[in-house]
């Protein structure tokens, strides 16, 4: 799980878009995570990076997704 943000889902509008964007950020390439919790469902919740790039805030800064400010630091 991503920490501090959320996106459509799939299946809803815009969804599609959402999981292609994470898919060019992170497919095929070494992540780094930085792990906040562990949420009910005993899922991780955490910042990811990607070569020094922080994916979860590059997701809100291209519009795929946005800041979930409920659960924010």
């Amino acid at each position: 799980r991503l920490d501090s943000i959320d996106t459509t889902e799939r299946s809803q509008p815009w969804g599609r878009e959402s999981t292609a964007a994470l898919a060019r950020l992170v497919a095929n390439k070494q992540v780094e995570l930085d792990v906040v919790t562990q949420n009910r469902y005993e899922r991780l919740v955490a910042q990811v990076y990607v070569g020094g790039v922080n994916v979860n805030e590059q997701l809100v800064r291209d519009g795929h997704a946005w800041a979930f400010r409920r659960y924010m630091k």
